[in-house]
């Protein structure tokens, strides 16, 4: 293994931890909508505005824009209309 593919693994590895976590705080903020659910234990650990979630996301797109800066204007022109759609939206 190259230090390409470790440094793509890396950020791999930094969205999919992202992902992951991010899946189960919106699930339990959706199931904080239905009466009744606040008593569950599990809940007292996971909240709307629990931040780490967010800093694999940060974490991600830092070292994505540092260890591939070559790529970062494809990446940017390829999601353009993805960014624009998402500001109307």
């Amino acid at each position: 293994m190259n230090i390409v593919d470790a440094s793509l693994l890396t950020v791999v590895l930094m969205f999919a931890v992202y992902g992951w976590l991010s899946t189960l705080e919106f699930g339990i903020a959706l199931a904080r909508l239905r009466s009744g659910i606040n008593k569950h234990p599990a809940l007292r650990y996971f909240t709307p505005l629990w931040e780490v979630t967010n800093v694999f996301l940060v974490c991600g797109f830092t070292a994505f824009s540092v260890l591939f800066n070559n790529g970062l204007v494809a990446a940017s022109n390829l999601t353009l209309t993805t960014l624009i759609v998402g500001l109307i939206a």
